[in-house]
């Protein structure tokens, strides 16, 4: 926040990360009124919201835009987290269901920590805030891909 935003204060660094932990709590609770069939597709969506709105406030160093992204993103995150939990532990077969939800987070966890230590190195590259855009761009078009695709699929049967 302090290369991009001009942001020093380390306490409202500290907060805009709490931030997207606390809406993704509150993501991950409204499964519940949200429904399986549209937790994951919808949480995609919001993720995208978010995502655009992380990048324009790396565009505009803007820390408005960076907060509501980031409330945004992590809204988004653990709708589709939860709904992507819940969609697998449905379709494990019982006496698999432990290893196949742990199997899950393995992957979950490698596809948060990697991604974090690429936008590292291409920040020596090409710099904090071309690094950021870029990374932004690749996962708002994957999860728009994503969520597109789980919004237009056939309801499982059985």
């Amino acid at each position: 926040m302090a290369e991009t935003l001009d942001v020093h204060n380390l306490a409202l660094a500290g907060l805009v990360v709490f931030s997207v932990f606390l809406a993704s709590t509150a993501g991950q609770a409204l499964m519940g009124r949200v429904g399986e069939r549209r937790a994951l597709p919808g949480g995609c969506f919001v993720l995208v919201a978010g995502l655009v709105l992380v990048a324009a406030s790396l565009l505009l160093a803007s820390l408005p835009l960076l907060v509501a992204g980031a409330l945004c993103g992590g809204l988004g995150q653990g709708l589709a987290f939860r709904g992507a939990v819940t969609a697998i532990s449905a379709a494990a077969p019982p006496e698999h269901r432990a290893a196949t939800v742990s199997a899950f987070f393995v992957i979950a966890y490698l596809g948060i920590s990697l991604p974090v230590v690429g936008v590292g190195a291409l920040t020596l590259g090409i710099g904090l805030r071309n690094a950021g855009l870029t990374f932004a761009g690749c996962v708002l078009v994957l999860a728009l891909g994503v969520g597109l695709y789980l919004a237009r699929r056939p309801p499982a049967r059985g």
